[in-house]
């Protein structure tokens, strides 16, 4: 049930019309750049995602993130670091 949301008719009609074609966007988008694991990766961190503020702009971060350098730059050297911790903390336990 918390995944409904209530539209307006007309809104309703411009969701159905248009949601098709910008899937087929997102899913070529997808096959273009990422193996089937890694697109299995991607759903599982937006079906684990908490929806910190609304969808929208939730969908225009994550647009900037992936299109901005610097912020994709970022995102991987934390992701690297948090991996390093990790295998350090791995070790100390195998100790």
């Amino acid at each position: 049930m918390e995944a409904l949301i209530t539209l307006c008719e007309e809104c309703h009609g411009e969701e159905v019309e248009t949601r098709p074609s910008y899937e087929r966007g997102l899913l070529f988008a997808l096959r273009e750049k990422f193996l089937a694991d890694e697109v299995s990766e991607i759903g599982i961190g937006f079906h684990m995602m908490k929806m910190l503020h609304l969808p929208e702009v939730i969908a225009s971060v994550y647009q900037w993130a992936l299109t901005d350098e610097n912020i994709q730059r970022e995102l991987i050297d934390r992701y690297f670091e948090k991996i390093t911790e990790k295998d350090e903390r791995a070790d100390i336990d195998d100790k």
